[in-house]
């Protein structure tokens, strides 16, 4: 009896090897780090027993003790502990603590954190090879040293690095007799958002209560025009800049285009002709959400209707992007998919290339399922659409009184986002990622800038633009955009527009353009 326990144990623990064949295992013997994390206390509270760390410990021999703080904490605690400037306090690593830049480019040198470039190119061929596909070097070493202080999370995923999508309420449409789908030109949007706003459209008894277009921000909305007017050709990372159309290898600063100067005009004309929010320019989450709730929105500006609080079987996406006055169809909208301080080792870690080899197996397709998902069978399976999808186990216990963040917490970390990871549409576990989320997005892909460009300034590099864009963006820019939308300046009138350029031009935009431009030299030159 005791031989057949014995057996039995063994198989038993096999089993999650030959389950995570895919994965690398680390260290034969047990072997353990400690890192710092930030995490949401709302609904990640028991990182010990998360289903996601208990299967990578049985795929690669490394168990993790976690030191848990909130974002708040989490940024008074490195504040502190990184100005002591004595590594010996820090943890092994730091596991998505938002750790900035700046920070990485100040303490790594300072001996804080490890540079782990020739550790990542020795036993990290998954994460450099991800980096190589995405071309993400450029944006990840410090520019001035050529080091590597973090591995960022790598969004491959069209449908995560799409914001905004655009939804129409199809019950709306039918209502006020559109019966040609989605708008196909501004021309068709501004008539159609015409009959939305006249005719009771939701079909409550209250003419007025309808709102054309919505989201939770003014940059949601902006976002949605800027391919069928010619800007933004490198994406949303930094709105202000694109490339030249003449030269694409050289910075375009977007905000005194004609193009740009087009688009506040039409934004101008829906906003004064009560077409999208009156609430434009202090929108936020809740106030979509509420009017999601009340039947009150007709156009949708955001990544996914169920993130928004909206039945999505109400709603229709978009087949292609609305094309412009002068011919420009294009859907801008899609970012880097690079996102910085993700995972840092930190100089007090005695054995790095441990970790480097560890954190490697999250820039598979099997590590990045199983973190984010679980095991298949067990936590999720295949749906129609072959995405990976919940088990009821995980779906029957959401509820009005336990969400949906909650629930998967049991199993996978990704919740707050910023996962040290490789994302694809199936790994991804975001709304956007499924049901009409992802069926808009595949539509638009090939409509989507295919660059995106997210600069690598050094750290006084970094400094003068943010002065500048201060000046420039902030106190200047964004004062005259709001009045040229709400029309108390004519964004229509030459001498107006010269005056707003002029002045823009007088706070040192030429400065501001030659970094941007140094920037992009190095990024475009390094591989």
């Amino acid at each position: 009896m005791k031989k057949i326990l014995a057996l039995l144990l063994a198989l038993a623990l096999l089993l999650p090897t030959v389950a995570m064949a895919e994965l690398n295992r680390v260290s034969e013997d047990p072997v353990e780090f400690t890192f710092w994390a930030a995490y949401n206390p709302t609904f990640q509270t028991d990182w010990e027993n998360m289903k996601c760390w208990k299967y990578l410990e049985e795929a690669t021999g490394v168990h993790i003790k976690w030191e848990l703080y909130t974002l708040n904490e989490m940024k008074a605690k490195l504040g502190i502990t990184l100005a002591g400037g004595d590594p010996s306090v820090l943890p092994d690593a730091f596991f998505r603590c938002n750790i900035t830049d700046t920070q990485l480019k100040k303490y790594g040198p300072e001996g804080m954190f490890l540079d782990i470039s020739k550790l990542v190119r020795e036993y990290a061929p998954n994460l450099c090879q991800k980096m190589d596909d995405m071309n993400a070097w450029g944006s990840m070493l410090d520019p001035e040293t050529g080091a590597l202080y973090a591995t960022p999370t790598l969004k491959d995923s069209i449908s995560s690095r799409i914001l905004p999508n655009f939804y129409f309420n199809k019950h709306m449409m039918e209502n006020v007799g559109w019966t040609t789908g989605a708008p196909k030109t501004t021309d068709e949007l501004y008539d159609l958002l015409v009959l939305i706003r006249d005719n009771d459209a939701n079909g409550n008894g209250d003419p007025g209560d309808e709102v054309g277009i919505t989201s939770n921000s003014l940059t949601r909305i902006m976002n949605l025009f800027s391919g069928a007017f010619g800007i933004n050709n490198r994406g949303r990372e930094d709105l202000c800049v694109d490339a030249d159309p003449a030269d694409e290898t050289k910075v375009r600063y977007v905000y005194t285009t004609e193009e740009y100067r087009k688009m506040l005009s039409y934004l101008n004309k829906l906003y004064t002709n009560n077409l999208i929010d009156s609430n434009i320019f202090s929108l936020k989450t809740s106030s979509m959400v509420a009017l999601g709730s009340q039947n009150q929105i007709f156009g949708l500006a955001y990544h996914s209707l169920a993130a928004a609080g909206i039945d999505e079987a109400d709603y229709i996406g978009m087949d292609e992007p609305i094309q412009g006055p002068d011919g420009y169809k294009a859907w801008n909208t899609t970012d880097s998919g690079i996102y910085k301080g993700a995972f840092v080792i930190s100089a007090n870690c005695k054995q790095p290339e441990m970790l480097v080899k560890w954190i490697d197996n999250l820039y598979t397709y099997e590590g990045s399922l199983l973190i984010n998902f679980g095991k298949e069978g067990e936590d999720w399976h295949y749906n129609e659409q072959h995405l990976p999808t919940w088990n009821d186990y995980i779906l029957d216990q959401v509820n009005e009184n336990t969400n949906y963040d909650l629930v998967t917490a049991q199993v996978s970390c990704y919740a707050s986002g910023n996962v040290p990871c490789w994302f694809t549409d199936e790994t991804f576990p975001g709304a956007q990622c499924r049901g009409l989320g992802y069926e808009t997005s595949q539509k638009l892909a090939p409509y989507t800038n295919q660059q995106a460009w997210l600069f690598n300034f050094t750290i006084e590099e970094a400094e003068e633009v943010s002065a500048l864009k201060a000046d420039i963006n902030t106190n200047c820019h964004d004062v005259w955009r709001a009045d040229f939308i709400k029309g108390a300046k004519d964004v229509n009138d030459d001498a107006v527009w010269n005056e707003y350029v002029q002045q823009i031009e007088s706070l040192g935009l030429e400065d501001m353009m030659y970094l941007y431009q140094t920037a992009l030299d190095r990024m475009l030159e390094t591989k």
